[in-house]
């Protein structure tokens, strides 16, 4: 006959077992529940420190560094933000938007692009998502408290297309530099207007790369040579030479625009 101590004891060892298979299933699922909210929900500061990251590799930057960036809270910026008609569209709540301010040194290459150089510069970030299973995103950067910019949550990151047209036109321009003309990919069927557009065109390469490598996601750029007279195949080559583009992936293409006018 079993002594009501025995007894006692197996049924300690039994419950001692279920405890520790318990605890062990828990850590197991805190762990995996841990490394995707990770994986998927990176926080607004992270988010942001990984696109600061970035900025190091933006043509024309010497020397950058990241002082401080932190999450804040203000109320007026996101009744601003509610307030705005595209947060409208998207259904934006305010648990689904986040503030951050960032504090930065960088010193640009001032005979290559025209951005100012400074210490402990200030921006701005406006992060929102759909909601709060998905992914933090950066939609608007700078020093404004304004509203908020149009995100497709479905495909937040499109890929870019953009065409640059290089063109010659001494009555127009009163010399015979190179110019250079950056537009929207229209597949080169953009207006004569535009492309002469003195006020969107510059004889600055540097100038074009700087709008380039602003252009997030850009993948596709076309370049198009206006006539056939003002630059030989190598001159364009050279030119399609000094371009920078950030994407990993991308493809750069030369034609001729007089081909494809109608």
């Amino acid at each position: 006959m079993m002594k009501l101590s025995d007894t006692w004891r197996q049924n300690k060892l039994v419950l001692g077992i279920v405890l520790i298979v318990i605890m062990a299933v828990s850590l197991i699922w805190t762990e995996n529940t841990d490394n995707s909210a990770y994986i998927d929900n990176k926080s607004a500061v992270e988010v942001v420190k990984l696109h600061l990251d970035d900025l190091k590799n933006n043509f024309g930057v010497v020397s950058f560094s990241v002082n401080s960036v932190k999450e804040v809270y203000n109320e007026q910026h996101l009744k601003n933000i509610l307030g705005d008609e595209d947060a409208v569209k998207m259904g934006l709540k305010k648990e689904n938007i986040a503030l951050i301010d960032a504090y930065i040194n960088v010193q640009y290459d001032g005979t290559r692009v025209p951005n100012s150089s400074g210490e402990n510069k200030y921006i701005g970030f406006t992060l929102i998502r759909e909601n709060e299973s998905k992914p933090l995103l950066i939609a608007n950067s700078g020093h404004g408290m304004g509203g908020v910019s149009l995100i497709d949550f479905q495909n937040p990151r499109p890929a870019e297309r953009a065409e640059l047209y290089v063109w010659k036109n001494r009555e127009l321009t009163g010399n015979d530099n190179a110019y250079f003309t950056v537009l929207d990919g229209t597949n080169g069927n953009e207006q004569e207007s535009k492309i002469y557009d003195l006020a969107a065109a510059t004889d600055s390469i540097d100038r074009d790369n700087l709008t380039l490598t602003e252009t997030p996601n850009l993948t596709d750029l076309a370049i198009y040579q206006l006539n056939t007279t003002d630059f030989t195949k190598q001159e364009m080559l050279e030119i399609a030479d000094k371009i920078i583009i950030n994407a990993d992936n991308h493809v750069i293409s030369i034609g001729v625009w007089e081909e494809r006018k109608k």
